[in-house]
C-alpha cells in the first residue's frame, strides 16, 4: 500500500485500490465550508464526522469534501441534557462503526453514556 496527500484545508482520507491517500481538503455543506468537524470514521466508502457544538453527524465525500448527508441527533443530545448536568462542553463529541452490526455508536464529550444506533445513514 501507497500513500498520497494533496493539499489544501481541513483533512479526510479515502483508498483509491492500492493507495491510502490522506487529503487536507475544505468540508463543504451546500457550497459553503464547514469548519470544525472532528471524529472523523472512514465507513463504507464515506467520511463521518461529528460538527463541533452541533447536534449533527455529516456524511462526507471523501474525494471531494462535499457533505451527503445530515444526521440530526438533537433529541438524542436534548435527552442527554435532561437527564446530566451541562457544562457547555458536554456535547455530541464521537462515533464509531460496530461493522459486525452496521450500528453507529455515538457519544459526547462527558456524556456517561454511549448509544448504538440503527440507521440506514452509514449504508
Amino acid at each position: 500500500m501507497h500513500v498520497c496527500m494533496r493539499a489544501g484545508v481541513g483533512m479526510g482520507m479515502h483508498s483509491n485500490g492500492p493507495n491510502l491517500c490522506f487529503a487536507q481538503t475544505t468540508i463543504k455543506m451546500d457550497g459553503i465550508a464547514l469548519r470544525e468537524v472532528n471524529e472523523l470514521e472512514y465507513i463504507n466508502g464515506y467520511l463521518f464526522g461529528n460538527v463541533w457544538h452541533k447536534p449533527w453527524i455529516v456524511k462526507i465525500k471523501p474525494t471531494t469534501g462535499e457533505v451527503v448527508g445530515v444526521l440530526d441527533l438533537s433529541s438524542l443530545v436534548q435527552k442527554v441534557a435532561r437527564k446530566h448536568v451541562n457544562r457547555g462542553e458536554d456535547v455530541l463529541n464521537g462515533i464509531a462503526y460496530r461493522e459486525e452490526t452496521g450500528n453507529l455508536l455515538v457519544t459526547g464529550k462527558l456524556w456517561p453514556v454511549l448509544f448504538e444506533l440503527e440507521t440506514p445513514f452509514v449504508q
